[in-house]
């Protein structure tokens, strides 16, 4: 080898050096600019979607970042074998969710998913696929046989209650396999940490077929927890799970999206719903072990007077009763009741009870009631008869052999109570009956059309008060009372007809007054939401502000709303009024913005104006200044997007400058 090939080989060498000092610079340059975009992001608007309001299926899609679901097929393996399809009707509405196995015959799933407020109450049908595929069902279906929801959710339709335990018509999930739940405090790293979920996503081959993904939690609440999984119409009622390396935990169920804040969110198990699906399984439970009660022979049985008057005549009634079936029975109750017919139930005549503690298998015991006759009970000729365990409490093999009467003689009654007055005035200017009104405050009642078959009336035992069962010993002979003046709240005007034999009729409320004076109470704490700005506190993150405060509160004729006024000045007033306890203000410019409230309820009171929030913003305030600002997230600033962009292009001026030299430096290694 000559010195020239020598120095063509040393000038190769560095020609490659060169090239690989040129890409390691790139490269350099790419992550020195990734962080600056990768934080931005750009939000058009904070809107709330509920899934209640979706008719075609039951979600609202916010699949966030990107779509990471992947298929599942085949669905037969575990935890994929656990997460259902639920085949929803209502009428002749159709519709689907997803729910998981957690029981050989229980799924969870969302509340909203069996009960709609929309639709007016139960899904009428629930079916329950697991693992289903394309159409295909791997293991059959089920039947829902019973649906349980919190009683928050299904007066109120409240979104922290939203959850709901179906129970199955058959033990499926002995073929499936099931998750398990877990709870922990709202503050544990369960909740932000690796999550997975998997469901029916209409979005993708129209919900036919199972998608999973895994993402980070975000946060939770005492009774909600926020996600950055992937989700769509379809998945209400999907698993939020854990995955420890061994075990699965189901931690909440999905329900509803926050779109705008790119965020995801469902019912979090607490401690509170763990115990309560736990009590729900444990209720649905069975056993081939049950008791069957039911009377023996009348011979044993009997009641003593034949003829007595209500409210004055001591009666005797007694049987036997045995237990026929193959365990105890624990506590139940013996209704005796006095009925027109041969037919008994607990719309009959309500004489008294006898309560057994517990009676075992074969065993049998004697039953007995002493005492007055019920006031209650009208003249006339009545069969006798006992119903064992009338509120169903005991769970038994045969429910319709629990009643039984003596059929060979009747009990005659000889006793007629008055007929209560049918109508009642309010005389002292004008109101009425269980209407909430804050003019008068000192009513004055009569009342008439009252009358007794036998004989004549004699007088009123009469109550005024805010007990609605409300009774009392004062007595009166004229069919008028005039009560002092109240103060806010619900009084009755009740009263019981007495004739001149002693016969009482039954209490009876003739009138609700409804006075409210008093103002409601307004809200003393209110947050905004938007990245959690503080109030009073200078910021330049948010310029567009989203508040949220606490539901007032009005003890009396409840809360019609509240007038609002957003503006720059700190004592101001507006008739601005609105039903709910949130503001969404458009973007607002340098400078301090007072949310005032004043609450009014249903008959026109208001509290006095109150400040809830003092937002200030300021898009000048500089780096060394103190800001409060999430770490998760940053929201589109001006300031922000211009220094990014000179970074960016101080980037590709130091990019060109360096291929510039490195071009020459290889030129002249050439030459």
């Amino acid at each position: 080898m000559n010195i020239k090939d020598t120095l063509i080989q040393v000038s190769e060498k560095k020609k490659r050096c060169l090239i690989k000092v040129f890409i390691v610079l790139l490269v350099l340059i790419t992550l020195f600019m990734t962080p600056f975009y990768s934080n931005y992001h750009f939000d058009k608007e904070n809107s709330f979607n509920s899934l209640e309001t979706v008719e075609s299926h039951l979600f609202t899609k916010n699949v966030i970042n990107g779509d990471d679901r992947i298929r599942i097929t085949p669905t037969t393996s575990f935890p994929w074998s656990t997460i259902v399809k639920l085949y929803i009707t209502w009428g002749s509405y159709n519709t689907f969710g997803t729910g998981v196995m957690i029981d050989k015959n229980h799924v969870l799933t969302a509340g909203h998913s069996v009960y709609s407020h929309s639709r007016r109450g139960w899904a009428d049908n629930v079916r329950v696929v697991p693992g289903a595929d394309n159409g295909n069902e791997p293991y059959g279906h089920a039947w829902a046989i019973n649906m349980r929801s919190y009683s928050r959710w299904i007066t109120n339709a409240d979104e922290e209650h939203d959850m709901a335990l179906i129970t199955l018509d058959r033990d499926i999930g002995l073929q499936t396999g099931w998750m398990d739940l877990f709870t922990s405090v709202s503050s544990s790293s369960i909740y932000s940490g690796i999550l997975n979920t998997a469901g029916y996503p209409y979005d993708l081959d129209n919900g036919n077929n199972m998608y999973r993904t895994s993402e980070s939690g975000g946060y939770s609440s005492e009774y909600n927890h926020f996600f950055y999984l992937d989700v769509e119409g379809g998945q209400s009622g999907s698993p939020i799970w854990l995955y420890d390396g061994t075990n699965r935990y189901v931690i909440s169920i999905v329900t509803a999206s926050w779109v705008g804040l790119d965020i995801n969110y469902g019912t979090r198990i607490n401690r509170n719903k763990f115990d309560c699906i736990n009590n729900w399984i444990t209720a649905d439970e069975t056993s081939t072990n049950k008791p069957d009660l039911r009377s023996e022979s009348n011979s044993f049985a009997g009641f003593n007077p034949t003829l007595g008057g209500s409210g004055f005549t001591k009666l005797d009634i007694w049987c036997k009763i045995i237990n026929i079936g193959t365990t105890n029975s624990n506590t139940f109750t013996i209704s005796y009741y006095a009925s027109p017919d041969t037919t008994f139930s607990n719309e009959d005549y309500l004489i008294g009870t006898d309560q057994v503690a517990n009676l075992s298998p074969t065993a049998s015991i004697d039953s007995q009631w002493s005492g007055i006759i019920p006031k209650s009970i009208p003249s006339g000729e009545y069969y006798i008869g006992w119903i064992l365990d009338v509120s169903n409490t005991i769970d038994e093999f045969n429910e319709n052999n629990n009643w039984n009467f003596i059929w060979d003689y009747k009990l005659v009654i000889d006793a007629t109570p008055p007929v209560n007055p049918t109508f009642i005035n309010q005389t002292n200017g004008v109101t009425q009956n269980n209407v909430w009104q804050s003019n008068i405050q000192n009513p004055a009642f009569n009342w008439a059309n009252f009358s007794n078959s036998q004989t004549d009336v004699d007088g009123y035992y009469y109550y005024w008060g805010t007990d609605p069962n409300g009774r009392s010993s004062f007595y009166t002979k004229i069919a008028q009372y005039n009560p002092p003046a109240v103060n806010s709240g619900i009084y009755y005007m009740r009263v019981c007809a007495r004739d001149i034999l002693g016969n009482n009729a039954s209490w009876t409320t003739l009138y609700v007054f409804k006075y409210d004076g008093t103002a409601p109470i307004n809200p003393s704490t209110c947050d905004q939401l938007f990245y959690l700005t503080e109030s009073d506190v200078w910021q330049n993150i948010v310029d567009k502000p989203f508040f949220m405060w606490e539901e007032s509160s009005d003890s009396h004729s409840g809360l019609d709303g509240y007038y609002y006024y957003w503006g720059t000045e700190h004592d101001g007033i507006s008739n601005s009024f609105s039903k709910i306890n949130k503001f969404n203000p458009p973007a607002v410019n340098n400078g301090t913005y007072y949310l005032r409230i004043s609450a009014k309820d249903n008959v026109g009171n208001t509290a006095p104006w109150t400040t809830l929030y003092i937002f200030k913003f300021n898009g000048n305030i500089g780096d060394n200044e103190e800001v409060y600002e999430e770490d998760f997230e940053r929201s589109f600033d001006f300031s922000n997007f211009l220094i990014s962009v000179l970074y960016f292009g101080l980037a590709v001026v130091i990019a060109v400058f360096s291929v510039l030299l490195i071009y020459q430096f290889i030129n002249r290694l050439r030459n």
